[in-house]
């Protein structure tokens, strides 16, 4: 595949439309190209059937992915939680795990890791359970994220997004001027991490 790198200037930022991006996943052509595709249309259908503004619909597109998720974050939330509770028991474990395989015991290795698994099945704790709402948020999260660039980085505006914005952003293909919507977002951050300390 041959793609066209050429780099327009919008605002005095280069930008790549999304017809143009090399590489291999988030590409036109990438492996994520169908996901991002489907996404643009959801949002499209968002803005449609709720006749929104679009950044109205984003926002609102956004909650509804939320929201789907929902299930699948406290599944992880509660993993984390007994993963937490049994934590004293599975170092101690671990720590004698890691002795008996230094002394190259293999049987009480293995009886070992059978207390860790049976300890995990009777607190109903899997290891699996928190791998997979990651393994499911990431390449969402990011397919969100390069999709909205893809649509924004375009020459031309199928969508209208030029005139979907509000407040002190009325153009959603121009970067923010006065970095509000980051800035509030690096203060919410360390807010939480002051709070959750």
């Amino acid at each position: 595949l041959e793609f066209r790198r050429v780099l327009f200037r919008s605002g005095g930022v280069a930008q790549l439309p999304v017809d143009d991006i090399p590489g291999w996943f988030f590409a036109t052509n990438g492996y994520f190209s169908l996901p991002m595709k489907g996404l643009e249309n959801f949002f499209a259908l968002v803005h449609d059937v709720t006749g929104a503004p679009w950044w109205a619909s984003i926002v609102l597109s956004t909650v509804v992915i939320r929201g789907a998720l929902l299930p699948l974050v406290v599944v992880q939330q509660r993993n984390v939680a007994g993963m937490a509770k049994i934590k004293p028991q599975l170092d101690d474990l671990g720590a004698r795990l890691k002795e008996a395989y230094e002394r190259e015991s293999l049987e009480l290795a293995n009886k070992l890791q059978s207390q860790m698994s049976t300890l995990m099945t009777e607190n109903k704790v899997r290891p699996i359970s928190t791998m997979l709402g990651a393994l499911v948020q990431i390449p969402l999260w990011m397919t969100f994220f390069f999709t909205l660039r893809g649509i924004l980085g375009r020459t031309h505006d199928p969508h209208g997004f030029a005139q979907g914005g509000a407040l002190w952003f009325p153009d959603l293909t121009v970067a923010d001027p006065y970095y509000i919507l980051p800035r509030s977002e690096e203060h919410t951050s360390e807010l939480q991490s002051l709070t959750s300390s």
